[in-house]
């Protein structure tokens, strides 16, 4: 997969999930893995997930495999009130409520903001330059004085703003990696998808009132 330009991040959850297969059924017999998709109690769209892993791996091994149909469910995003999304900041410690303060202000996604360097942040212009993943495009985006001062106000050990570059975050346990917000239980991947679903519709509207800013596009 890594030759195929998968990233390490997509490639290491990929064997994860063969690994989880093949603890629940004879993972070398397709029938067998399919008979455990079949009865296994999880979604439709991890269904259809854990059947691409498979086909790939197989495809690998030389072995047939008829790919079951299973599609991903689409579903409309939670998204919170903006003065719910303010009291869940509020509540975060400092670096976690920046974190998330900026992605209700840009709408960027998650991993965008993960990686964001301090050479990416124009605190005098008050923008911030966004590299971009999952073929979205790069861009400049305005950001407020709050968040401005929010960010100036994080330590500066590392030339990235939110972690440190050495340490690879698919390696801290996983209990540590969606720890919960002091404020709710949500974990990681749902928190940052409702505080940017929630971004997404309150960015305009609100940088009108608050600076006199306005942003033409969002993060898609």
């Amino acid at each position: 997969m890594q030759k195929q330009g998968y990233r390490h991040s997509t490639v290491k959850y990929c064997v994860q999930s063969l690994k989880s297969i093949a603890r629940r059924s004879s993972l070398l017999r397709p029938e067998s893995a399919k008979s455990y998709l079949a009865t296994a109690p999880i979604s439709e769209s991890r269904k259809a997930k854990l059947t691409e892993d498979l086909a790939r791996f197989y495809a690998y091994k030389h072995l047939p495999f008829d790919k079951p149909n299973y599609r991903r469910i689409e579903k409309l995003p939670f998204i919170p009130l903006e003065v719910e999304v303010d009291q869940l900041i509020s509540g975060c410690s400092r670096k976690v409520a920046t974190y998330l303060q900026l992605i209700k202000e840009t709408g960027i996604r998650a991993g965008e903001a993960w990686n964001l360097k301090w050479t990416d942040l124009d605190s005098e212009q008050r923008t911030i330059s966004i590299t971009p993943e999952k073929n979205s495009n790069p861009r400049h985006m305005p950001i407020s004085t709050q968040l401005v001062g929010m960010l100036n106000a994080l330590p500066k050990r590392h030339k990235l703003i939110f972690r440190n570059p050495s340490i690879d975050p698919l390696t801290v346990p996983q209990d540590e990696r969606y720890s919960p917000c002091p404020v709710r239980s949500f974990h990681w991947r749902g928190l940052c998808k409702s505080t940017r679903s929630n971004g997404g519709s309150l960015v305009s509207t609100s940088f009108v009132d608050a600076d006199g800013l306005h942003i033409e596009k969002l993060a898609t």
